[in-house]
């Protein structure tokens, strides 16, 4: 989802602004900020009869706001625009391999084990190490499974970007000075200013 405002002015009133004596003056700023937050989570059952079932889940959220103003004054007037853009995005990754034929008391354990091993990422990705630590421990394998393994990976990435330009030009008219000219070969020296 991405939305945004702007705005453009000329001038108090909408009218243009006389320009500045000191002629064309430029400014912009921009700055950006974005947050990037992704968890993968794996769960891999074996059962007693060397059957294996693996879940993968994987969850992306990404944040940016972003903001520019800039204001400019010349022989035209004066312009100033302002914009601001929001964006937000979500996706989620799931998939479900199984290996060999499941009975019906091994699919319920799987559910069951399943179950557990959610509340325990939840518990982890929400921040609450202690409190998974202790769900995990207390997960229940049943009767038809041999053992599991279960990840959890988190990462976030902050990123924020400052950028400001300024510009001033010559006043009207002006223009940039130039060097003397040096005088042609085999004239005088210039008499010295200090008394002899």
């Amino acid at each position: 989802m991405v939305s945004g405002v702007g705005g453009v002015g000329r001038g108090p009133g909408g009218a243009a602004a006389a320009p500045a004596a000191g002629g064309t003056r430029e400014a912009a700023v921009l700055r950006a900020a974005a947050v990037t937050r992704e968890s993968t989570t794996q769960l891999t059952i074996v059962t007693d009869e060397g059957d294996r079932v693996t879940l993968s889940v994987h969850n992306a959220l990404a944040v940016g706001a972003a903001t520019y103003s800039f204001r400019g004054q010349g022989d035209g007037g004066a312009l100033a625009v302002d914009a601001a853009a929001r964006q937000r995005s979500v996706s989620r990754e799931a998939s479900l391999v199984v290996e060999g034929d499941l009975s019906r008391d091994e699919l319920r354990d799987i559910r069951r084990l399943i179950h557990d091993a959610r509340g325990v990422a939840k518990r982890f990705l929400r921040g609450d190490v202690a409190g998974a630590l202790k769900r995990a421990a207390r997960i229940d394998e049943g009767d038809s499974l041999a053992g599991f393994a279960l990840s959890i990976q988190r990462t976030e990435t902050v990123t924020s970007v400052a950028a400001a330009i300024q510009r001033a030009g010559l006043p009207p008219g002006a223009a940039p000075a130039e060097p003397p000219a040096e005088p042609p070969a085999g004239s005088p020296p210039a008499a010295s200013a200090l008394p002899a």
